[in-house]
This record gives structure tokens, sequence and C-alpha cells, in this order.
């Protein structure tokens, strides 16, 4: 095996070659800002750019963080292991199995000196049941809004529901 540093063009390139010179990867920062890595050959899987976007699968991000995947696997609600070796797919994993009420959410956060705030999560009531919640602001209370329980309740203003709409 070998490791080679070479500076070409004004880039710094680390690159990583089999015994048959084969490159498995590199991480490279070009004279322009940009940082890649490069894994499995010299497929590119993660870029930032110089103003800071991210790009995993996307070698040339347009928002913040960019996330792109080409599959065709079809969606289907029952198969875990289509969704896991599948689609594009972001997962957020909370992987503290001890209790129930755990959760995994996003957080929104709009303006930096004063409130403004919403969540999207997944709550875990009891094991292997789930609920999806949803919380917004308002006068500096965060407050749940929506929630969809396992067995499929819907409550609109209620963190319990017994139905659709209750």
């Amino acid at each position: 095996r070998e490791v080679s540093i070479s500076n070409s063009a004004g880039d710094f390139v680390a690159s990583t070659h089999g015994t048959d010179n084969t490159q498995h990867g590199y991480i490279k920062l070009f004279e322009s800002g940009v940082f890649s890595v490069a894994t499995g050959g010299t497929t590119e899987r993660l870029r930032i750019t110089g103003i800071g976007s991210v790009g995993i699968g996307e070698d040339d991000p347009y928002d913040l963080l960019s996330i792109k995947k080409n599959s065709s696997t079809a969606y289907s609600a029952n198969s875990m292991n289509d969704s896991q070796s599948g689609g594009a797919r972001l997962s957020i994993f909370n992987s503290d199995n001890t209790t129930s009420n755990t959760f995994a959410d996003i957080h929104f956060k709009c303006h930096s000196t004063s409130s403004g705030e919403a969540r999207i999560g997944m709550l875990l009531p009891s094991i292997n049941k789930s609920e999806l919640f949803f919380i917004t602001e308002k006068d500096n209370n965060l407050v749940e809004r929506l929630r969809i329980t396992s067995d499929g309740d819907v409550g609109i203003g209620t963190t319990n529901p017994t139905g659709v709409n209750a």
C-alpha cells in the first residue's frame, strides 16, 4: 500500500492505493477552498464548498446541506429492508433503548435574537410503538399541535388522540 500527498495545480491531495496501484479513495483540498472526500475508488462522496455548503452525494451543493442519492427502489411501507438499502433517506436515531418516552426530532429555528421555533419528531411511548408529533411556537411557548399515534389516531390540539381528528 502507498499513501501519496501531491500538490498539482495548487490542490492538496492525499490518496490511498492498493498493491495493484488501484486508487481506493482520496481527500482533496482544492485551491479554491473546496474540500472533498472520495471512497471506493475515485467516487466523490462528500464535498464542502468554499462558502460552507455541504454536499453528500452531491458535488454542487445548492443549500447549506444537500443530500442526493440515485435509487430506483420502489416504496414499501411494510419493508424496512427495502427502505434501508434503497431510496434516499435521512436517519435521525436515538439509540437509548432503556426507557419509554424517548424521542428523536428535527428542530427548526428562525431568527437569532428572538424565538421562532418548531419541531417534528418521533416519540416512543412504549416498546414497539411510535408516534409522530408536530410542535410550533406561539408567544414564546412551544406547544404540541398535532400527533399521529401508532394506532393511526390523529389529534390536533391534543397529545392523546382517541380517533381521527380527536
